[in-house]
């Protein structure tokens, strides 16, 4: 009976045992230490602190000549901290040119402990060419409540529009329908522009929109030929933001 007290007793030690040593490697699989430290709500990510987390991630191990430009001290990147989940969201210009069209990385991590951190998800987004539509490396990649925005830059001849991508978690592009958010457009001697401002209530987006067309004449004068402004409510559903309104097919590009 002792025999048998003991033996289940050493199960019981042996199977705790495991079992911590398997919850462990979970908790450390796919796990990174970076430099950079993560430490604020949002923050700005240099070259040098971008290339490293591009390979610990395994999305870009080298930075090709078409942006050897760049300086090591420039800023590339920028992190926001989720308000729901208190995880990271990394915004990195891809540092390898080796699609046709300009592309950005998105890097989801979980704090862990002394600038280690788990990594949650990675993506990458592309955009229609170059991103004419953002100002720097960074600056299409904002928050509006608690949904991170990322703007994909559309560009054509005479054309330069964007469209708005919103999320609480990184995922794939693909799995997110982009709202038209701005543009200008000319042919010959017409000038179009769309602007917008927007808010967030819950699960309802609301749009602003101000069309505004003009003309140019032979001594390249803008004169303004007519404005419209409407407002335009996008509904989450799904991870999806819907619209009823017809007037959204103005709004195509």
């Amino acid at each position: 009976m002792k025999q048998i007290i003991f033996y289940s007793l050493a199960l019981s030690i042996l199977t705790l045992f495991c079992s911590n040593m398997s919850s462990e490697k979970i908790n450390n699989k796919n796990c990174i230490r970076i430099e950079l430290a993560l430490t604020n709500d949002f923050g700005y990510i240099t070259k040098r602190a971008g290339i490293d987390i591009l390979d610990q991630v395994k999305m870009s191990r080298k930075t090709d000549e078409w942006f050897e430009y760049i300086k090591d001290v420039d800023t590339i990147g920028k992190y926001i901290k989720s308000k729901e989940t208190g995880n990271y969201i990394l915004c990195i210009l891809d540092l390898q040119h080796k699609f046709e069209v300009e592309t950005h990385v998105l890097i989801e991590l979980k704090c862990m402990k002394n600038n280690t951190y788990k990594l949650v998800a990675k993506e990458r987004y592309f955009h229609g060419n170059y991103s004419c539509c953002w100002t720097n490396y960074f600056s299409g990649f904002n928050q509006i409540g608690n949904y991170f925005m990322f703007d994909v830059c559309g560009t054509g001849s005479g054309f330069c529009g964007t469209k708005t991508y919103y999320f609480k978690n990184v995922i794939p592009q693909d799995s997110l329908i982009g709202i038209a958010d701005n543009y200008s457009s000319q042919f010959d001697t017409f000038l179009t522009t769309l602007v917008s401002t927007k808010h967030i209530n819950d699960n309802i987006l609301t749009y602003h929109y101000r069309f505004e067309n003009f003309e140019i004449n032979y001594e390249e004068k803008i004169r303004p030929t007519g404005i419209d402004t409407f407002s335009i409510d996008y509904i989450l559903h799904n991870n999806t933001w819907f619209c009823n309104d017809k007037r959204i097919e103005n709004l195509q590009y």
